[in-house]
């Protein structure tokens, strides 16, 4: 039945391919009779134009006296006698190839090479059928013809280009026979290990690796069509062998070797999709690692594994892909998704891999903006990361143990034992430290020596405040508390020294985004402590010094901000 329908689906394609081909035909034919007729009818009225009169000669251009060879002669050596230059022949120029051209010397090759695959597939399966052969000697030749593609595709790479046809576009047989081969090579190596068992786990695990490995190396020679077979073959390999003993950081050491093999091969070829590839294969394997492990030990290989990867992107992207859009895409984007992917780790998990995961994303990112000022976004996107991790972070029940003061017995105070804060809270506030605290030491330090020092300035201006907001609402849930405000104050204190070392150094605008910073920083600290009409009185002192600031530095982006009342004047009190 399956013969049947497969022989029915041939038909059917081949019927639709002939009535193209035919229309197409019928098209060209008749541009081609309507230029005959045209010609025809020029003679019949112009008679004299078929036969024109002898042209004359062409006139000899006055070539200029020559120039003594003792004006030009080296000191150093004698002079040699002058050469007279080799006409240079014009590049033919080659027609745009047409529908049928197309259809029948490119497109046919990679039907030919589809139709020796499925007839090796369904030649295997009838030996299997009528028991010709046993499984071990059915391995053997499916690997024997796999190599014999590859040869095969190595020779006519080599033969000289005079053999080859005169068509606009690379010979597209030498790929399309590597790509078959690469096909038949994996599935031997299945059916050697998942489907047959003729070797342990672990040594099938390898063959089907090799085999993938393999065909993302041979991309390097026959294009990036082979690097489809052998990406995608290496990405699904661990899904296809079945271990009683899986090792999650084993499988990861793997997809890091799998993702920069990928990545050098996108280098040589420079074919965006491969990046694409590479990068949805990675984030997706993050999930499912994530699933796998659950709330184990193991989950940070998944999570190591995410940080790791991004820095193969970003470090194997070559610079000169920057100076296109899809290049800067191919930095920023895979950055983000697989921040998203280490991102959904976080819920329903109390360890730290998923939070080490995301906090390692900020040198990666800082690190690429230091070497590259094109890609400032992503100090950015690493420190969206953070925040949405402090947002998704699972903060448990705490409470500050207390002691009853008591003077003859009767309770005159209630004192905490330890300070503040309590061990419950202590990962989550280290968390937020490290991400506050790493953005604004090195947007501070690169702010005096980039070329671009705004973009650096804002670090520090903008991402401490957002932190200490998320961290006060997910601690506190947006209650009044004066330790916090004070926490706040700090903050503004320190960016106002920021501010006053710029403003010394005759940097009106960084001194601007530190201005700013402090008044965002005391309108959280107000926000903290007041309430009602209070805080609206507050948040309206604050907006002249804010307008002020602006006319001073020159930062008009403030000049749009400060005419939106900010999200604690919402609260209740406007």
């Amino acid at each position: 039945m399956d013969e049947f329908f497969l022989l029915a689906v041939l038909l059917v394609l081949g019927f639709f391919l002939g009535w193209w081909l035919g229309i197409a035909g019928y098209l060209k034919a008749g541009r081609l009779q309507a230029r005959v007729e045209a010609l025809e009818r020029l003679l019949r009225e112009h008679p004299a134009a078929a036969m024109p009169e002898a042209l004359p000669e062409p006139a000899v251009m006055a070539m200029p006296e020559a120039v003594p060879e003792t004006a030009f002669a080296s000191p150093w050596k004698p002079a040699e006698p002058a050469l007279k230059p080799e006409p240079v022949e014009a590049a033919p120029v080659r027609a745009r190839p047409g529908l049928e051209e197309a259809l029948t010397l490119r497109w046919g090759v990679w039907l030919g090479a589809g139709a020796l695959l499925l007839a090796g597939v369904f030649l295997v399966r009838t030996a299997v059928e009528e028991g010709w052969l046993g499984p071990g000697p059915r391995c053997a030749l499916a690997g024997l013809l796999g190599l014999l593609l590859i040869s095969g595709a190595e020779w006519l790479r080599r033969r000289p280009a005079a053999d080859r046809p005169n068509i606009p576009w690379q010979d597209q047989a030498p790929p399309a026979l590597a790509a078959g081969g690469v096909a038949v090579l994996f599935g031997a190596a299945y059916a050697i290990g998942p489907m047959y068992g003729l070797v342990p786990p672990l040594p099938g695990f390898v063959l089907l690796a090799a085999a993938a490995l393999a065909g993302i190396a041979l991309a390097l020679l026959f294009g990036p069509m082979v690097a489809a077979i052998g990406i995608a073959g290496a990405y699904l390999t661990p899904a296809l062998v079945q271990t009683d003993d899986p090792s999650l950081p084993g499988l990861y050491a793997y997809l890091l070797a799998v993702t920069a093999a990928a990545l050098v091969v996108l280098r040589q070829v420079a074919a965006a999709w491969l990046g694409w590839a590479a990068m949805g294969a990675a984030a997706a394997w993050v999930a499912v690692g994530g699933l796998i492990a659950g709330d184990s030990a193991e989950l940070w290989a998944p999570a190591l594994f995410a940080p790791a990867a991004a820095t193969l992107h970003l470090a194997l992207l070559p610079a000169a892909a920057l100076d296109r859009p899809v290049g800067r895409r191919l930095a920023w984007l895979p950055f983000a998704v697989l921040a998203a992917a280490v991102l959904l780790l976080v819920p329903g998990t109390s360890g730290l891999a998923p939070a080490a995961g995301v906090l390692l994303l900020s040198p990666v990112a800082l690190w690429q903006a230091w070497r590259e000022p094109r890609l400032a976004l992503l100090p950015w996107l690493a420190a969206l990361a953070g925040l949405l991790l402090l947002l998704g972070w699972h903060v448990p029940q705490w409470q500050v143990p207390d002691e009853a003061v008591t003077i003859a017995g009767v309770v005159q105070a209630v004192l905490p034992i330890h300070p503040w804060p309590p061990e419950a809270l202590r990962p989550f506030l280290l968390a937020a430290l490290l991400l506050a605290g790493l953005h604004a030491a090195f947007g501070g330090w690169q702010e005096w020596r980039s070329p671009r020092p705004l973009a650096w300035a804002a670090l520090p201006a903008a991402v401490p405040v957002l932190v200490l907001l998320v961290a006060y609402a997910r601690v506190r849930g947006f209650a009044l508390d004066a330790r916090w405000a004070l926490v706040a104050l700090a903050l503004a204190a320190a960016l106002t020294g920021w501010a006053a070392l710029a403003q010394r150094a005759g940097a009106p605008l960084r001194a601007g985004a530190h201005a700013a910073g402090v008044v965002a920083a005391i309108a959280l600290g107000a926000a903290m402590v007041l309430s009602d009409h209070w805080l609206t009185l507050a948040v309206a002192l604050l907006l002249p010094p804010l307008a002020w600031i602006e006319a001073r530095s020159g930062l008009h982006a403030l000049r749009r901000w400060r005419w939106r009342s900010p999200w604690w004047c919402w609260r209740g009190c406007c």
